[in-house]
């Protein structure tokens, strides 16, 4: 007989011998295509059949089937000619409880759950700038070029520590727990994604082990799950520090874009001008008002000599009174004594001389001088020294603001690598490959000058 021959024969033979079966068993490999048929394996804990239900069937269950699920399919036992495989050909399909794997996975969840393991405060934050991040996965899974694509793409200057492990099959759990420790302990990454591509429940039982959980809660380094499975979750999705729905959605969430990176640096230093200029302009507006409260010493002193040469005139017009009035009294006094006895008028005019005399010295204007000598030398000490120490806390006002001004200015960005580019035409920034097109002359400013440049163009090429 040919193989069609015989595959044909021992489909009618088992379909006429078995004809239809119920078979009671757990779920797993569920597949739905576009088709709308589907395909899948029932198991119990020594053996597994393969099935198929197609869409005119399957249209009718009321249930949604989930890996792991304890179903009763109703049908017949035949050949898929084209294989050779057996198979079951469900008509019917209904939930029969659930599933060993199901079961225990659901049991592990609520156990880590009820430790604290899930909880949101337990989770550690990413790095937001990291500089080596560490990959757990297969060196032969796609999920790998996946990551490493999306990296060099996103932040090529990161550096990528590979530590391989299986990610499915009997010690795989073992060996991703291991890998995550060594990452763990190396001390030569900030940031550790563990994952591997999509898969069914049972590819990705590796990802629910128990002391693979324990490690990854007790890590000390932030761990993304990477698990490229978006309708089932993993114990692993609910234990790491944060969960990204597929490998490349992880490398994309712990590197920030270098892109969106320099558009928050220009826009900081936009932002930086605006102070600088801000800060500048009242500082500039603090030190004039200072120097309008601090008045020079040459008005200082001019000031105080007009009061000295207003004391000394009022002292000799207060003098020259004196000395009319002694005149006065003198003179009355000598007609009052004209007519006395020589020896009494002698007297008498030596009296009222000696009282013109303490008058005349009462009167002179040497005291007052030199008291106002005095109160002019003590008001300008006190001019110079309000001056001067208005002068000094004005100068450290302007050392402090120049200090601050200092620090803001966009120089210390540029002296850490940065560079800003800008059209020599018209000044205008380039931020993109489109606005400096080929022939375009550059002005690029660096942290000791600027240099001039000629565009070639956009590179479509390999970044560097």
């Amino acid at each position: 007989m040919t193989p069609t021959q015989l595959n044909f024969q021992s489909r009618a033979l088992l379909e006429r011998n078995l004809g239809r079966v119920s078979v009671q068993g757990e779920l797993f490999d569920f597949k739905g295509p576009r088709s709308g048929h589907w395909y899948f394996g029932l198991k119990d804990g020594r053996a597994s059949v393969r099935a198929v239900m197609f869409a005119s069937d399957n249209a009718r269950v009321r249930f949604e089937p989930r890996e792991g699920m304890l179903v009763t399919i109703h049908g017949r036992v035949t050949i898929y000619e084209a294989s050779g495989s057996f198979q079951v050909q469900a008509s019917g399909m209904e939930p029969a409880g659930e599933g060993v794997q199901a079961a225990a996975f659901e049991a592990l969840k609520r156990k880590l759950e009820k430790e604290g393991l899930f909880d949101p405060a337990r989770k550690k934050l990413l790095p937001a700038h990291p500089r080596s991040v560490g990959v757990v996965t297969s060196p032969q899974a796609a999920a790998l070029q996946d990551i490493l694509k999306v990296l060099q793409h996103r932040a090529p200057h990161v550096n990528v520590l590979l530590a391989p492990a299986r990610v499915q099959g009997q010690g795989a759990a073992a060996e991703l727990r291991q890998a995550v420790l060594q990452l763990a302990h190396s001390g030569r990454v900030e940031v550790i994604i563990l994952g591997r591509g999509g898969g069914s429940a049972e590819d990705l039982n590796a990802f629910n082990d128990e002391a693979l959980a324990r490690a990854v809660a007790a890590c000390g380094v932030p761990v993304v799950s990477a698990v490229g499975h978006e309708t089932d979750r993993t114990i692993l999705d609910f234990v790491a520090d944060r969960y990204a729905s597929t490998p490349s959605a992880a490398a994309a969430l712990v590197t920030p874009s270098r892109d969106e990176t320099l558009k928050r640096l220009e826009g900081l230093l936009q932002r930086l001008h605006q102070t600088v200029d801000g800060r500048l302009q009242g500082a500039r507006l603090r030190l004039l008002r200072a120097q309008q409260r601090i008045p020079s010493a040459r008005h200082v002193l001019m000031d105080r000599q007009q009061q000295l040469d207003e004391l000394e005139a009022r002292a000799r017009r207060a003098v020259v009174a004196r000395i009319k009035n002694a005149r006065g009294g003198l003179s009355s006094v000598q007609g009052r004594l004209s007519g006395a006895h020589p020896a009494v008028q002698v007297r008498a005019r030596r009296a009222a001389l000696a009282r013109a005399q303490g008058a005349l010295l009462a009167a002179s204007p040497a005291r007052r001088l030199k008291a106002a000598a005095h109160a002019h030398h003590t008001l300008s000490q006190r001019g110079q020294a309000a001056m001067a120490t208005r002068l000094r806390d004005a100068r450290q006002r302007l050392a402090q603001s120049t200090a601050r001004l200092d620090a803001l200015s966009p120089l210390a960005v540029l002296t850490r690598g940065y560079a800003l580019v800008r059209r020599a035409e018209d000044g205008a920034l380039v931020r993109t490959p489109g606005d400096a097109p080929a022939g375009t002359t550059l002005r690029i400013k660096l942290r000791d000058g600027a240099v001039r440049a000629q565009s070639l163009g956009p590179d479509h090429g390999e970044e560097p």
